[in-house]
């Protein structure tokens, strides 16, 4: 099982290994009062939602949770190298495949155009991608003292006989 916040930072790091020439952050918890520094944009990675599928059939609850994140690119230009198109195309080629901390290898859900402001000159797009993890019901240790007990240890070799004090089904 994979927490949130540990897929989200994986994510993280690796598109800010990739792409040095970008900011790439975590979206940040007022959208409203954040202002694009960077001179080239930004990748904001983000949580959207998780579905999940029926619990397994197992002494704990287990199921499969597929967990959809969103990576929200904003740029100053459109076209040209340091553009929002091309910096789609480079996260597309980084994600596919990308293997979070206890997850699947990430795939692509969906991308879309967000909007511009033209009075700034911001174009913004989002990626949607999905990648799977468990999620597994947490349960009390059992005691030690609760815990079988080894005994002893009777050595052989397939070629000796029983010991004597090994007792064998009935009518074998």
């Amino acid at each position: 099982m994979s927490a949130t916040q540990l897929i989200l930072s994986d994510i993280e790091r690796h598109l800010k290994d990739n792409l040095p020439e970008w900011d790439v952050e975590l979206f940040p918890n007022d959208p409203s009062s954040y202002s694009l520094s960077h001179i080239n944009g930004a990748v904001l990675i983000s949580y959207l939602a998780s579905k999940f599928d029926s619990p397994r059939p197992t002494s704990a609850v287990t199921q499969s949770r597929h967990v959809q994140i969103a990576l929200t690119v904003i740029t100053r230009d459109l076209h040209n190298d340091v553009g929002a198109l091309n910096l789609l195309d480079a996260l597309r080629l980084l994600i596919v495949g990308f293997r979070p901390s206890n997850c699947s290898e990430c795939w692509l859900i969906n991308e879309f155009f967000n909007g511009a402001d033209e009075e700034t000159g911001i174009w913004q797009y989002q990626l949607i991608l999905q990648t799977d993890t468990m999620q597994v019901q947490q349960c009390q240790e059992q005691a030690v003292n609760s815990a079988p007990k080894f005994a002893h240890l009777i050595r052989r070799s397939t070629t000796q006989p029983l010991d004597k004090r090994l007792k064998t089904k009935q009518g074998e």
